[in-house]
This record gives structure tokens, C-alpha cells and sequence, in this order.
């Protein structure tokens, strides 16, 4: 996948390639854009991401046509909780960019989370369209000025550290089971690495972005149940049950809870 902005490790400069920027973190001024939301939707951040190899869709099986796939996708950051969202996109435009955001807010919405503003770059975000849906619901935009791409570095950041996860998903199930593993099942990477960010504690406050974002209290039961993504699963076929004998299965794979939706034992067979 690709994103904006080039992220490098930091090497001696006799090693450094020629034209590479190095980038230090200067400590007084981390966490600089999200000081001020401290409350769970006054602030989302949001980018998009683009694949150069298309994605399948959910229900589909692997037989829709390339045009119909995922070339993309669109993440919205709670600054306050850090809170994932990601909405995959098969176009990058106005309007599918408006279904994701309105499909997010109402999730947020079911929990009593109002969606205020939002810190995005230029492009789609500047749209008619895009404006036209913040002001229907009184919301506010902070937009990064030209090239600077580090004025949404929360989003940036976001995308990177999902990617990163995601691609590590995706390399260890095509390890382990080459066969049944193939690259255009990365947005299931993608939303399953979402699941287990938004779901793990982190070590400055001991709770997970879900529970601030949501104000609830977890037990953490999902991440204990949750299983190797791309392992092999056995869905029964209950046509053949006949109270005694277990039932043969059909072989799949395990995409655990990397879409909303079906459960894992119902998840496309590859």
C-alpha cells in the first residue's frame, strides 16, 4: 500500500541515501495537534490510502471484476482516544468519502458520540460535496496547509502504523499457508489489524482505545478469543448431520473478526 509520507530509520549519515529526509521527533512538541480534543468526537483526523493492487470485497467470493474492488480506503482517527476507524473504498471520491463518514458517524452515534470536527488535507476533503455534508451537521474543518502534510500527522501516522500491521498479517499467513493465502486479501489484514488496535491496552493509560472512545469497561474477552488471522477453519456442513456422526467439512479460511458482518466460520472461502 502506499501512503503520503516517506518514514525512514534513522542510520549514520555515511549510510543515509542521498535525497533522504531524516526526520527527528522533537519531544515538547509531541502530541501537539490533539492537546486541545480531549473528549472523544471533537476532533477526528482523516486520510485516505491507496493500494496499487485491488482488494476483494467481502461478499463476493473473489469473482468480482477488478474495476468492482478495493483500490483504497479512508481512515478516521478519534484524537481524543485514538480510536480507529477504516472504510474501504473502491472509489476515492466525493461520494463514496461521504458514505464513510456518515457511515462512521452513526455508528459513533449509537453510542452517544457526537462527531464535531474533523482535520484532514487538501483534495476530496475541499470538495462541494464533502462541505456541503459538514455543514448539514454543523461540523467543523481544519485543513493542512499546502505541503505540509505533517499539520494531519495524526492520520499519517495512523495509516502508516495500520499498514505496517497489516502487511505483517498478510506475510505470516502467506507463509504458513502459501495455497490458500493471495495478496488481494489485504483489506481483511487491514480491518482485522484495526480490530486489534482499537482492542489492546495502551501502556500510558491501561485502557484500550475502545473503552476511552465508548467510556465502557473491557475485560478484554475478544482479544483472549481471538485466533491467527488466515489460519485454517472447518466450516460444517449441516446437511450431513445426522445426530451421531460429526459431519464432514468444507476447508476454508480463518478471517476472524476482520469484517463486520459475517463471523469467522462464515467468512469467503479462498
Amino acid at each position: 500500500m502506499q501512503y503520503a509520507t516517506a518514514w525512514h530509520v534513522s542510520l549514520p549519515s555515511k549510510l543515509r541515501p542521498e535525497g533522504v529526509v531524516h526526520q527527528k521527533l522533537r519531544k515538547e512538541k509531541d502530541g501537539g495537534l490533539k492537546k486541545e480534543t480531549l473528549r472523544p468526537g471533537a476532533m477526528i483526523s482523516s486520510d485516505q490510502f491507496v493500494s496499487s493492487l485491488p482488494g476483494r470485497l467481502s461478499n463476493t467470493y473473489g469473482k468480482e471484476k477488478e474495476s468492482e474492488k478495493f483500490m483504497g480506503g479512508r481512515v478516521f482517527i478519534d484524537e481524543a482516544s485514538g480510536f480507529f476507524t477504516v472504510e474501504l473504498q473502491v472509489s476515492l471520491g466525493a461520494a463514496e468519502t461521504i458514505r464513510a463518514k456518515n457511515k462512521m458517524e452513526r455508528e459513533a452515534s449509537h453510542h452517544g458520540i457526537v462527531i464535531l470536527g474533523y482535520r484532514a488535507d487538501n483534495g476530496v476533503y475541499k470538495s462541494k460535496d464533502f462541505n456541503a455534508d459538514l455543514k448539514k451537521f454543523n461540523q467543523t474543518i481544519i485543513f493542512s496547509d499546502v505541503g505540509a502534510h505533517h499539520h494531519n500527522g495524526i492520520a499519517e501516522r495512523g495509516i502508516r502504523t495500520i499498514s505496517t500491521a497489516a502487511r505483517a498479517i498478510l506475510k505470516h499467513a502467506m507463509i504458513h499457508w502459501p495455497d490458500e493465502t493471495t495478496l488481494d486479501l489485504w483489506p481483511f489484514a487491514v480491518q482485522y489489524a484495526v480490530y486489534l488496535w482499537n482492542r489492546m491496552p495502551q501502556k500510558s493509560s491501561g485502557l484500550s482505545p475502545i473503552e476511552i472512545f465508548y467510556n465502557t469497561k473491557s475485560d478484554h474477552s475478544d482479544l483472549k478469543m481471538a485466533r491467527c488471522w488466515g489460519c485454517p477453519a472447518y466450516v460444517l456442513d449441516p446437511t450431513l448431520q445426522d445426530g451421531r456422526n460429526y459431519p464432514d467439512g468444507v476447508q476454508e479460511v480463518d478471517l476472524d473478526n476482520s469484517w463486520d458482518g459475517p463471523t469467522s466460520s462464515q467468512a469467503p472461502s479462498v
